[in-house]
């Protein structure tokens, strides 16, 4: 039996015991958007309120998601990014993730662990453990509890 591992715009076919594999092949152009859906509006709405007493407000011109009325989470619909808070440690995980996708706010507030999603760029799995980090670094330690990583 062998396991597809896709490399970038390559796949190859690898026997997991063995651990040596065959076919080398280009993958079709539109293969990347088969597999990977950028973040929208309703997507980000649908994670956020999987998590208890949450509220969504507007902030400025952007949208905030709030628990206690503190922010964890910023979308700005027109620039096609949500800003999460995240402590300096998990920024710096899922920065190293892909740098092109995540990155600090610029200046005092990426300091304090703002953090930039890029929504067209960043996978879904990725964004929705950000999300959910981002949540238990804000909300009461008895609804954290909840949705932390044992």
């Amino acid at each position: 039996m062998y396991v597809m591992v896709i490399l970038g715009m390559f796949f190859r076919m690898v026997h997991p015991q063995r651990g040596y594999g065959f076919v080398l092949t280009q993958l079709p152009l539109n293969w990347y958007n088969q597999f990977h859906r950028m973040i929208t509006l309703s997507t980000v709405r649908k994670l956020a309120f999987t998590f208890e007493e949450v509220q969504e407000q507007p902030h400025f011109e952007k949208i905030s998601f709030r628990i206690n009325k503190k922010i964890f989470a910023t979308v700005d619909t027109k620039k096609q990014v949500v800003v999460l808070k995240l402590s300096e440690i998990d920024q710096s995980v899922f920065s190293d993730a892909n740098r092109t996708a995540i990155y600090p706010v610029p200046g005092a507030w990426g300091r304090q662990g703002w953090t930039k999603f890029e929504m067209k760029k960043v996978r879904k799995d990725l964004f929705s453990d950000a999300l959910t980090t981002s949540y238990c670094n804000v909300a009461p330690s008895k609804l954290a509890d909840k949705y932390r990583v044992k």
